[in-house]
C-alpha cells in the first residue's frame, strides 16, 4: 500500500487498522486456502446480508430499487475477499458502500448486524462441509483468519458511514457540537482493544463533551436475566457507589429497565419522580437532578444500557437526543466488532486447548495444562483446579474438595485463601460448591460481594472481582472444577458462556478418553501377563506328557511283540485239540443219554463266548482296550489251568477203562503239557501288561462280569459232566473234556487276536495323540511369543 489513498483513509491508518486486527501473510495464506471450499458461495453470503438489513422496515423502503445492485457488488466484493486481495482499490470500494448505506439512511447498528450476519453465514458454510471434528479443527484457523478481515471490511465501512452521519449532523451550532461528542467516541473507542475499554472510552467522551457529572455501562447478564452494574466514569459518593455494586434491574424496571424494554433512549428530568430505582434516591441527595439512559443494541438484542447524570433540570433537545443515539449506534458497532473479535480470540483459544488436550498423555495432564491455556487463553490473571484429595473416592467421608493446582501469580492473601480453602460439594459453599452441585458454568459478577465464599476478604485485598467456574464432567459425575479470576466485573455474553461450556466439554471428554485408555492399557498388560504365564505352563505339562505318551508307545510295541509270541503258541494248542476232538467224536455213541446235558453245556459256553465279544466291545477306546487284556489274559490263564485238570481227570478215567482208555491218555499228556506253555506265555504278558494296568482300570467292572459268567458256564458243564460220569462210561466224559478243550482254545485263539488289534489300535491312537502334542507345543510356543508381543505393546501403548 505505497499509493496515496483515494479515500480519508490514510495508508498508516489501514496498516495501523491491520496490525491491530493481527492480520499478516499467513492470515492471507490460510483465507486463499478456503478459495476453493468457498467458491461460488458470493451469491449465499450477499443475500445473508441484505436479507437482514432488510428485516427493518424503513431500511427495506430506503433500499428499494437498490438492493439487486448493491448485492451483486457483495457478491463481487466477498470474491475479492476469499482470495486475499486486499489493496487501496478494495478499501475504497468498502469505503463506497459505507457511505452509500449512510445516504440511503441505513440504520449502523441494522447495518453492524448484517456484517455480523454475512460473518456468521461463512462460518456456516465451512462448518457444514467439515463432516468431523478434525476436518472442522483443519478449517478453523482459517476460518478465524476470514473473520478477521470481514472485520476489517467492517470498521472500513463503519468509519466511512460515520464520516457521512456527521456530516449530516453539523448544520447547526449545537448539532455541531453534537456532531463533535459523537466524534470524539468514535475517536475515542477507535484504538480500543477490548470492549469494557471501548465503554470506558464512549462513556467519558460523551461525559466530557456534554459536562455531565457520571455515566455507567450496565451490562446484561443472561444468567439472571438483568442488567448489571459493569464500568462508570466520574463519582457521586460512596453510597452510590456501593448501591450501584449491589443491585441489579430487571426488564422494565428502573430507568435502565425502562430503556431495555423500550429499546430507545429514556430521559427523567426530575430522578425524584423515579420510584423503583435504588439508585435515585441516593443520587438526588447527593445533588443529580436528572438522568438519560440508552439502550446498546447488538444484532436485535439489548446487550447493555449506558446511562448520564446530570446536575441540573433542563429538557433534552431533539438534537441532542439523536446525537445520543448516534452515540450508542457507534458503541453498539464497536461492540458488535469487539464481539468478533473476540469471537476469533475465542476461536484462537479452543484452538490452543484443543493443541494442549491432544498432546496430553493421562488425564491429570490433561486437566492440569488445559487450566494454564485456558486462563492464558482468555486473559484471566488466576485460576485453580478443585478436585477431591483422592479422585472421586468417597468411602472415607463426605467429599471434601480442595485446590490441587495453581496457575498465574496470585495476591499473597489470595493464594493463602485458596491454598487454605476446603469446601463442601454444596451449593452454599462459595462458588466452587455452587458449581459442583449445580454441574454447570457459574459467572460470578463480583466475588467480593459473594456471600458464603471463604475468598471474599481475599477477593477484596488482591483486587479480584469476576470470574467464572467450570465443572469438568464425566457423565453426572464431577471429575473437578476449574475457576478462574480477573480485577474486572464479570458479566460474560451468551456467546462466552457457550465457548466456555464447551471448552469444559472438551476437557471432560479428553480426561474420559484418557481414563478409558490407562484402563485398556492396564488390560491389555494383564492379558498379556496372564497369556504368557499360562502359555509357559502349558507347554511345560505338554512337554511332561510328550515324554509320557513315548514310553507308553515302547511299552505297546513290547505287549506287541509278546502277543504275536502268544499267537503262535495258541495256533498249536487249537490244532492239538482239534485232534482231541476228533477221537472225541468217535466216542460220541458211548454216551447218548448225556446229549442234553452237552448241549446244555455248549449253549452256556456259547454265553461266555458272547460275553467275551462284550467285554472286547468294551475296550474299543483306548483306556478300555487296555484294561480288557489283562482280563482276556486271566481267562486263557483260567481256561489252560482248566484243561490241565480236565487233562488229569482223563487220564485218571483212561487208567480206569484199561486198554480202551490208552489212547486218551496220551492225548490228556499232550493236553497238559500245551495248558503248561499257555500258562508260561500268560504269566509273561501278565508282567508286561503290569506296567501299563495303572491306566487301563476303568474296565474292570466289565471284565469282572465276563469272568463271572464264564465261571458259571464253568459250573454248569461240571455239573454236565457229572451227569454224564452217571449216566455214561469213562469215553463220555473223555468226549466232553476233549469239546471243552477245543471250545477253551479257540476263544482263547479269538481274544489273542482280538487283544492283537487292540494294541494296532492303541498304537495308532498313541501314534496320533504324540503328533497332535507336538503341534500343540508349537501352538504354544506361539502363544508364549504372543504374550511378550502384547507386554511390550502395550509398554509402548502406555
Amino acid at each position: 500500500m505505497n499509493a496515496r489513498m483515494p479515500t480519508d483513509l490514510s495508508v498508516d491508518q489501514v496498516d495501523e487498522l491491520l496490525a491491530y486486527l493481527d492480520l499478516s501473510d499467513d492470515d492471507f495464506e490460510r483465507i486463499r486456502s478456503l478459495t476453493e471450499l468457498l467458491e461460488g458461495a458470493s451469491g449465499e453470503v450477499a443475500d445473508a446480508f441484505y436479507d437482514h438489513v432488510e428485516k427493518f422496515p424503513s431500511v427495506a423502503a430506503s433500499l428499494e430499487g437498490h438492493r439487486e445492485r448493491l448485492r451483486r457488488v457483495q457478491a463481487t466484493y466477498f470474491d475479492q475477499l476469499v482470495h486475499g486481495e486486499v489493496d487501496l482499490d478494495y478499501v475504497g470500494s468498502r469505503q463506497r458502500v459505507g457511505r452509500t448505506h449512510a445516504r440511503l439512511g441505513l440504520d449502523l447498528w441494522a447495518y453492524v448486524g448484517a456484517f455480523s450476519k454475512y460473518a456468521t453465514t461463512v462460518g456456516g458454510l465451512v462448518k457444514s462441509d467439515a463432516r468431523t471434528k478434525a476436518q472442522m479443527s483443519d478449517h478453523w484457523e482459517a476460518l478465524a483468519s476470514l473473520n478477521k478481515l470481514i472485520f476489517f471490511d467492517m470498521s472500513v465501512s463503519n468509519q466511512a458511514y460515520l464520516d457521512a452521519t456527521l456530516e449530516r449532523l453539523a448544520t447547526k451550532e449545537e448539532q455541531v457540537r453534537d456532531a463533535e461528542a459523537v466524534r470524539d467516541v468514535v475517536d475515542a473507542v477507535a484504538g480500543c482493544r477490548d470492549t469494557k475499554d471501548a465503554i470506558r472510552a464512549a462513556l467519558s467522551a460523551v461525559r466530557a463533551s456534554f459536562g455531565w457529572s457520571y455515566a455507567s455501562f450496565w451490562a446484561y447478564d443472561p444468567e439472571s436475566d438483568a442488567l448489571r452494574f459493569d464500568v462508570s466514569d466520574g463519582e457521586v459518593d460512596e453510597e452510590f457507589d456501593a448501591v450501584s455494586a449491589r443491585v441489579s434491574f430487571s426488564h422494565g424496571v428502573g430507568v435502565a429497565g425502562r430503556a431495555w424494554k423500550k429499546q430507545d433512549l429514556v430521559f427523567v428530568e426530575d430522578l425524584g419522580q423515579v420510584h423503583d430505582c435504588p439508585r435515585a434516591p441516593v443520587a438526588r441527595s447527593a445533588g443529580i437532578r436528572s438522568g438519560v439512559c440508552l439502550p446498546i443494541v447488538v444484532q436485535d438484542k439489548v446487550v447493555g444500557t449506558m446511562d448520564f447524570f446530570i446536575t441540573d433540570r433542563r429538557p433534552l433537545s431533539e438534537g441532542r437526543r439523536g446525537a445520543l443515539r448516534n452515540v450508542a449506534s457507534v458503541l453498539s458497532s464497536v461492540i458488535e466488532q469487539q464481539r468478533g473479535m473476540e469471537a476469533a480470540r475465542d476461536a484462537a483459544a479452543v484452538g490452543q486447548v484443543l493443541k494442549v488436550l491432544s498432546e496430553a498423555k493421562d488425564p491429570d495432564e490433561a486437566l492440569r495444562e488445559s487450566l494454564h491455556v485456558v486462563r492464558r487463553a482468555f486473559g484471566w490473571t488466576v485460576g485453580g483446579l478443585w478436585s477431591l484429595p483422592e479422585w472421586m473416592d468417597l468411602s472415607s467421608g463426605p467429599a471434601r474438595i480442595q485446590r490441587i493446582e495453581a496457575s498465574g501469580e496470585a495476591h499473597p492473601a489470595f493464594e493463602r485463601a485458596c491454598r487454605d480453602a476446603v469446601v463442601q460439594p454444596t451449593e452454599h459453599d462459595g462458588t466452587i460448591g455452587a458449581a459442583w452441585t449445580h454441574r454447570r458454568l457459574q459467572t460470578v459478577h463480583d466475588l467480593a460481594q459473594r456471600q458464603g465464599d471463604v475468598r471474599v476478604a481475599a477477593a477484596r485485598e488482591a483486587g479480584l472481582r469476576g470470574g467464572v467456574c467450570l465443572p469438568i464432567l464425566d457423565g453426572d459425575a464431577v471429575l473437578a472444577v476449574m475457576d478462574f479470576w480477573g480485577p474486572e466485573l464479570s458479566t460474560p455474553t451468551e456467546e462466552r458462556r457457550l465457548v466456555l461450556t464447551d471448552v469444559a466439554n472438551l476437557v471432560a471428554s479428553t480426561v474420559q478418553q484418557l481414563r478409558e485408555r490407562e484402563m485398556f492399557a492396564r488390560a491389555l498388560q494383564e492379558f498379556g501377563v496372564e497369556l504368557r504365564e499360562t502359555s509357559v505352563d502349558i507347554r511345560d505339562t505338554m512337554g511332561e506328557q510328550s515324554v509320557a505318551t513315548q514310553g507308553l508307545a515302547a511299552a505297546i510295541t513290547e505287549v506287541t511283540t509278546t502277543l504275536e509270541e502268544l499267537r503262535a503258541a495258541s495256533g498249536d494248542a487249537l490244532e492239538k485239540a482239534e485232534l482231541v476232538i476228533e477221537q472225541a467224536e468217535r466216542s460220541v455213541a458211548v454216551s447218548s443219554a448225556g446229549s442234553a446235558a452237552v448241549g446244555e453245556a455248549a449253549l452256556s459256553m456259547r454265553e461266555i463266548q458272547q460275553q467275551v465279544g462284550e467285554i472286547a466291545d468294551r475296550i474299543l477306546t483306548l483306556n478300555e482296550q487296555t484294561s480288557q487284556i489283562g482280563d482276556i489274559i486271566a481267562s486263557v490263564s483260567e481256561i489252560a489251568a482248566q484243561s490241565k485238570m480236565l487233562a488229569l481227570n482223563a487220564s485218571i478215567e483212561a487208567a480206569r477203562a484199561g486198554e480202551h482208555g490208552r489212547g486218551f491218555a496220551v492225548v490228556a499228556t499232550e493236553i497238559r503239557s500245551l495248558s503248561d506253555q499257555s500258562k508260561d506265555a500268560t504269566s509273561q504278558v501278565r508282567q508286561i501288561l503290569g506296567e501299563i494296568q495303572g491306566g487301563t482300570n476303568s474296565a474292570v467292572v466289565a471284565a469282572e462280569e465276563g469272568t463271572k459268567r464264564a465261571q458259571s458256564g464253568v459250573e454248569l458243564a461240571e455239573r454236565s459232566g457229572s451227569d454224564i460220569r452217571d449216566l455214561a462210561s469213562s469215553l463220555e466224559s473223555s468226549r466232553e473234556s476233549a469239546n471243552r478243550i477245543v471250545n477253551n482254545a479257540r476263544q482263547q485263539n479269538i481274544a489273542i487276536e482280538q487283544v492283537s488289534e487292540a494294541m494296532g489300535s492303541i498304537s495308532d491312537a498313541t501314534q496320533s495323540t504324540a503328533d497332535g502334542m507336538k503341534n500343540t507345543e508349537r501352538s504354544v510356543t506361539r502363544l508364549v511369543d504372543l504374550g511378550r508381543r502384547i507386554a511390550e505393546l502395550t509398554e509402548a501403548y502406555s
